[in-house]
C-alpha cells in the first residue's frame, strides 16, 4: 500500500505541477497577447 501510494505520487506531482505551469504559461501569453493588441491599436 505505502508503494503505490508513494508510485502514485511519483506520477501525481509531475503532472500537476506541468498542468499547472500549462495554465500559468497560457493565462502569461494571453496577457502579452492583449498587451500586443492594445498596443497596435
Amino acid at each position: 500500500m505505502k508503494l503505490e501510494s508513494l508510485i502514485l505520487l511519483g506520477y501525481a506531482i509531475p503532472v500537476v505541477s506541468f498542468v499547472g505551469m500549462a495554465n500559468w504559461i497560457k493565462h502569461l501569453s494571453g496577457k502579452v497577447g492583449l498587451n500586443i493588441v492594445a498596443g497596435k491599436y
